[in-house]
């Protein structure tokens, strides 16, 4: 028979063990923010637009999202790679 501080022991064993296998198959900090999901109003909100442009850029196929039961989804990581295929560098034409 294992006393109570062998149990505790074997318990606290497997809990480290289980949070080092689960650090160990989910993806780093840096990438977590690569599988949040966005619904139409969290888009809005956070780029500051109207459903009408979200609509456009659905349509235009600028920006990927996924349709279930009548609601948009946007991954986080879509979002941000239509913002860097837009991005333009700013360029000082001032000694021209």
């Amino acid at each position: 028979m294992y006393d109570q501080s062998d149990i505790q022991e074997m318990l606290n064993q497997f809990k480290n063990d289980l949070l080092k296998e689960l650090e160990n198959k989910l993806p780093k900090q840096s990438g977590m923010q690569e599988y949040k999901i966005l619904k139409s109003k969290d888009l809005k909100k956070q780029l500051a637009i109207s459903d009408s442009t979200i609509e456009n850029l659905r349509n235009n196929g600028h920006l990927n999202y996924t349709k279930v039961g009548g609601i948009y989804f946007y991954y986080q990581s879509d979002v941000n790679a239509m913002l860097e295929r837009n991005k333009t560098q700013f360029t000082n034409n001032s000694n021209q």
